[in-house]
């Protein structure tokens, strides 16, 4: 019974050379050093999604000194408001029941912030508009102010949003009914500042659109090349005539011509097209005129979410993006249970560098010879099943003996 585990265990033993290597990644991203310590968003630009975007997926991976570093994907870094900051108006004139504050650029203002001791003496205030700081207008009928329901906070200090119509008068005057209380303490008038946001996508570059025949007459065929696989997402045709049309259309996957989406084209509405989220290297653009002549097409803009990863680097450390190992499986990492809290500590943007092709080392040639072929494998095989053989008869033998009484 021995001898036959023996010759199984030998015999997996063998089986284990034909085993192979996980493949090597084909291609690499440097990142830039990070100066501290924290999590960092990490763009994933068009020449990186080239690379790592693939069926659906996402093969990427970041490295440091051959450790891989758990990472979190997001999609549409502006998906939400940034919080507004605080722009103060220089207040020009302020006495008990009055304060007027300057609106020196002539913005256009449909609310402003007052910040003030807190309190909870109830006023009534109205709001005039003036243009040079002499002659009032009308802008609010006089409406209840509650100190007590502004943002108060931690500190001593609360801010309240007054909304008004729209207008953009140089100066703005606030009458305040302070005669029967004392005085409301106001130390700032300002207006929300919201900071600009990136688009929510990024286009793609190098991408070529050239007139085709069309299967069918009546209709135009347009062959859009994007120069490689990208996540596209939104496509804008720029139609410079004629002035006034409204056509049917419809794109294809260049490769299989099956129909990825149809959409009407109007001169009243941009003609832009969102696409279902895959991979397209090429697209085939129909366009059915029926008897109006053709449209004229100048150009094409196609689009991707931006995408990001956030992933806590090291100061000082090397750090690489690296992807294209064709048996790699999206990794599973900690940190996507922490998804929603993760933005929260991100301490800045980092872009990549360009994505750099790693070279693929070919194996040394062996030297002729019987140990450095496949003979010998065929023959250990051949053996193994020899000793089976012998090993088997004799293994039912002692079975059968064991078994008779």
């Amino acid at each position: 019974m021995k001898k036959a585990s023996l010759s199984v265990w030998l015999l997996g033993l063998s089986l284990q050379g034909f085993a192979q290597e996980p493949p090597a990644f084909t291609w690499q991203a440097k990142l830039p050093v990070p100066d501290s310590t924290g999590f960092y968003h990490i763009a994933l630009t068009p020449a990186v999604s080239r690379m790592a975007y693939r069926d659906g997926r996402w093969d990427i991976r970041i490295y440091t000194q051959k450790q891989e570093v758990p990472y979190v994907l997001y999609s549409d870094f502006s998906g939400s408001q940034p919080p507004s900051v605080f722009q103060p108006l220089p207040v020009i004139n302020q006495s008990p029941g009055m304060l007027v504050f300057a609106n020196k650029s002539r913005r256009t203002l449909d609310c402003f912030d007052i910040v003030y001791k807190n309190s909870r003496v109830r006023k009534t205030i109205q709001v005039n508009g003036s243009d040079d700081g002499q002659q009032w207008y009308g802008v609010t009928e006089q409406f209840l102010f509650d100190p007590s329901a502004g943002d108060a906070g931690t500190g001593v200090t609360s801010i309240q949003r007054i909304q008004i119509p729209r207008s953009n008068y140089a100066f703005y005057r606030l009458r305040i009914s302070d005669t029967v209380h004392a005085p409301l303490l106001i130390e700032q008038i300002g207006i929300p500042e919201f900071p600009t946001r990136p688009p929510a996508y990024t286009a793609i570059p190098g991408v070529r659109m050239t007139p085709v025949k069309a299967a069918r007459p009546k209709e135009s065929a347009y062959l859009i090349d994007l120069q490689g696989i990208y996540p596209a997402d939104r496509l804008t045709l720029k139609i410079s005539s004629p002035a006034l049309y409204h056509r049917q259309a419809l794109l294809q996957q260049n490769s299989t011509r099956t129909t990825v989406t149809s959409f009407t084209l109007s001169s009243e509405t941009p003609a832009t097209i969102e696409l279902p989220r895959t991979g397209y290297d090429s697209l085939y653009l129909v366009v059915l005129n029926e008897d109006s002549p053709p449209l004229t097409i100048s150009g094409v803009e196609v689009m991707q979410k931006n995408h990001y990863l956030v992933a806590r680097l090291e100061k000082g450390k090397t750090y690489v993006l690296c992807g294209g190992a064709p048996a790699a499986v999206p990794p599973q990492y900690d940190l996507q249970f922490f998804k929603e809290r993760l933005n929260d500590f991100v301490v800045e943007v980092m872009t990549p560098a360009a994505p750099t092709l790693l070279a693929q080392t070919a194996p040394p040639t062996p030297a002729a010879g019987f140990f450095n072929s496949r003979w010998w494998i065929w023959a250990g095989i051949l053996l193994i099943i020899a000793v089976l053989g012998l090993l088997v008869p004799r293994l039912v033998r002692d079975i059968k003996d064991q078994n008779t009484p």
